[in-house]
């Protein structure tokens, strides 16, 4: 049974709210922005579409190689998780809280990879 993943508006994943969702067919661009508008409220673990995300499809995609984010050095430099467990703590303890400005590198590079061949 697959599991109930939360939508990235914070609430359920809808089909008729495109921006809940990433679908299979989005080009990276639309990845990118749907990732940007995510809610991702620092240290939810529970009700977070984004993570849920990186656990049940950007961890299985990678396989042993490391999730990497990219940030720019004034909001703490790139990071690289070789678990989700490991990016799941890192978000609960705030190190990597996602805010606004945070988001905009965080995971949309490999986000998109798996989903653009």
């Amino acid at each position: 049974m697959n599991p109930m993943i939360p939508g990235l508006t914070g609430d359920k994943m809808s089909s008729s709210d495109p921006d809940s969702k990433i679908d299979l067919i989005d080009p990276p661009a639309a990845v990118k922005k749907k990732i940007n508008k995510a809610f991702c409220e620092p240290g939810n673990v529970d009700n977070n579409g984004l993570l849920s995300f990186s656990e049940y499809v950007i961890f299985p995609y990678l396989g042993k190689r490391e999730f990497e984010i990219k940030r720019k050095p004034e909001h703490g430099g790139d990071v690289s998780y070789a678990t989700f467990a490991e990016l799941k703590e890192a978000f609960f303890s705030s190190i990597s809280s996602c805010k606004h400005k945070r988001r905009q590198g965080c995971g949309a590079r490999e986000t998109s990879r798996p989903l653009s061949g």
